[in-house]
């Protein structure tokens, strides 16, 4: 339940990203950088509430775990983009939204599964923080 409230959270900021940056990125690239925004955001918001993170140092770590995540999600993303193109090259914004959103809640699903068994394993999340000098 809380990952889903996370991400529709992170919707909205993905979405206005794109939106704003369509114009002077193109779709592609601002796809790329909305969806990074928003993978971060995610990414805290999920370790914090969703698998209970508690240690500061799975932070830099998780981020570096979900840049795959990442990854998985943009090749998604850009997929769908380009087969709208293909299919309709005059396809309007408000397509292009609807396919991304179709997309992401199809990327949403693995980036749980991901997320749950990699990235905010149990075993990472209270690991004790190395000793500082």
């Amino acid at each position: 339940m809380r990952f889903s409230l996370v991400g529709a959270l992170c919707t909205p900021i993905y979405l206005g990203l794109y939106l704003a940056l369509r114009g002077p990125l193109g779709p592609a690239a601002a796809n790329a950088v909305a969806l990074l925004v928003a993978t971060v955001v995610n990414t805290v918001a999920n370790g914090r509430f969703t698998f209970g993170g508690q240690n500061a140092g799975w932070r830099l770590r998780a981020q570096v775990e979900s840049l795959v995540v990442f990854g998985i999600s943009l090749a998604l993303t850009g997929g769908a983009l380009a087969a709208l193109r293909a299919l309709d090259p005059h396809a309007g914004t408000a397509t292009e939204l609807s396919t991304l959103v179709a997309a992401s809640i199809g990327g949403a699903w693995l980036r749980l599964l991901l997320l749950r068994a990699w990235v905010f394993r149990p075993a990472a999340l209270f690991q004790p923080a190395p000793p500082t000098e």
